[in-house]
């Protein structure tokens, strides 16, 4: 949903215009996410239901799509992206901060370990900080919506490291939303002009 909704809010919000190929673009790819989601079976589509949970995080998707997105080009002038990323996440800890302590309250402290530590190393130098910072600067680049629809590649690297890292099969669905995904990235980037350049985006 977070590509999608870089896209809406951008054109509700700020008045960005919808070019054809990016919202044609964010579709495709989104097609994929789903089929490998829903194991290419329009059964499992039919089955899907929305819990309360899924509005919480869904919440959490329109606040990054517009904070960690939207916002990262209209940062005030003299403030860097890691700065600007880094009070961001420090407006955002008040929010998890009661979850985590409801967490605490009800299952105890985690028992301390390598593996855990590790994966707590893990989590808090790739995905929350470098990853971010990486996006950051392709926003910078080539703008929230460009940048926004590689989002959709995440399932499609957790597929291929459960594949590489944990034994698990993949299947046809897979290689459908691998092409899917990627297809849509294609279409969405595709334009005359380089998409990367050395000057940063100018949202049209």
């Amino acid at each position: 949903m977070v590509p999608v909704l870089i896209l809406l809010m951008g054109w509700l919000i700020y008045g960005h215009h919808l070019h054809p190929g990016q919202v044609v673009g964010v579709l495709v790819s989104a097609t994929g996410v789903l089929a490998i989601l829903s194991e290419g079976s329009l059964a499992a589509l039919a089955r899907f239901e929305i819990h309360r949970g899924d509005l919480i995080v869904l919440a959490g998707m329109a606040l990054w799509a517009f904070f960690y997105t939207l916002k990262l080009n209209q940062r005030p002038s003299g403030i860097s992206l890691v700065s600007f990323m880094f009070v961001i996440g420090s407006f955002g800890l008040p929010i998890v901060l009661p979850a985590m302590l409801l967490e605490l309250g009800k299952s105890g402290l985690p028992s301390p370990s390598a593996g855990a530590f590790a994966a707590l190393v893990y989590m808090s130098v790739i995905p929350a900080l470098l990853a971010n910072v990486l996006f950051g600067f392709g926003v910078r680049r080539i703008g929230p919506a460009q940048a926004g629809v590689f989002i959709h590649t995440m399932p499609l690297f957790a597929c291929l490291f459960a594949f590489l890292l944990a034994d698990e099969t993949l299947y046809p669905y897979h290689a459908a939303g691998f092409v899917l995904i990627a297809g849509g990235a294609w279409i969405s980037c595709k334009r005359a002009a380089p998409v990367l350049s050395s000057a940063p985006a100018k949202t049209r």
